[in-house]
């Protein structure tokens, strides 16, 4: 079977906010392959097709442009996969979701420039409208193009005082949990501090997967928050919580590194 792709993304989202997409390269077969690890929308190695519900279809590449990086690559075994977080809310198209309603995505993935790309299954995802009061305040924040490309490239020095409202003001939201890690992974001091309370309240596997997200080639904060997120399971006693081999597992997803397939 060789390689298998999937795509995961919410059920239902709101638009204007951040939508998570979590991308899985399985190896499904019987032999190691060496392949592509750059599992986001802006080295060219991933895109993802999205059909509204009046059919028309877009192919979405990263916002940005694409970067000059190297190629990196990966040596998964069988019954291995590497994960990667895209965080939907910002892309090739601007604003990706301009209006609410259902729509399709699919996956195309190519795990070396010599190999024909890999398709995932398509799956369906509702954006409904912001309702609640958090909702519409983070989509006003979320209205400036300089806040959304901060917030979904990792990159904050064009919309560093939006980050900062949403990281203090809407904490128990997405958007204001990723603003806190762009935030301390760009090593601003006082969203540092408030690392070790989110790791606390946090499940670990969620939390790599929320460092895949902000981990991106426009900035150091995947690698610096990753340094961080391994400092804190070494000197908290996290194996009072959860079981070594979770412990190790959320290490190797947020470092990007592959881990048994579920």
């Amino acid at each position: 079977m060789g390689i298998v792709v999937t795509l995961e993304a919410p059920e239902v989202a709101v638009l204007g906010l951040s939508q998570l997409a979590t991308l899985r390269v399985v190896n499904r077969g019987q032999s190691p392959m060496v392949i592509s690890s750059r599992l986001n929308l802006m080295e060219g190695d991933v895109q993802i097709m999205i059909t509204a519900a009046d059919g028309v279809r877009q192919i979405v590449y990263g916002a940005g442009g694409q970067p000059d990086t190297a190629l990196r690559q990966v040596a998964l075994s069988p019954g291995q996969q590497v994960i990667g977080v895209i965080n939907l809310l910002y892309t090739s198209l601007g604003l990706t979701f301009s209006e609410a309603g259902r729509y399709t995505l699919q996956a195309e993935y190519a795990p070396s420039p010599r190999v024909n790309p890999y398709l995932s299954s398509p799956v369906s995802m509702e954006l409904r409208s912001p309702q609640s009061k958090d909702e519409l305040e983070v989509s006003a924040l979320l209205q400036k193009e300089e806040a959304k490309y901060a917030l979904t490239l990792a990159e904050p020095s064009s919309a560093r005082d939006e980050l900062k409202i949403l990281a203090t003001r809407f904490t128990d939201t997405l958007d204001g949990k990723l603003a806190l890690l762009v935030l301390a992974g760009d090593n601003e001091a006082e969203y540092t501090a408030s690392l070790s309370v989110l790791f606390s309240t946090v499940d670990l596997i969620t939390m790599a997967l929320w460092i895949r997200a902000v981990s991106t080639p426009f900035s150091s904060v995947g690698k610096h928050l990753t340094e961080k997120f391994s400092e804190y399971v070494e000197t908290h006693d996290a194996t009072a919580k959860y079981p070594e081999l979770e412990i190790k597992r959320a290490l190797s997803i947020a470092k990007g590194h592959p881990v048994t397939a579920d």
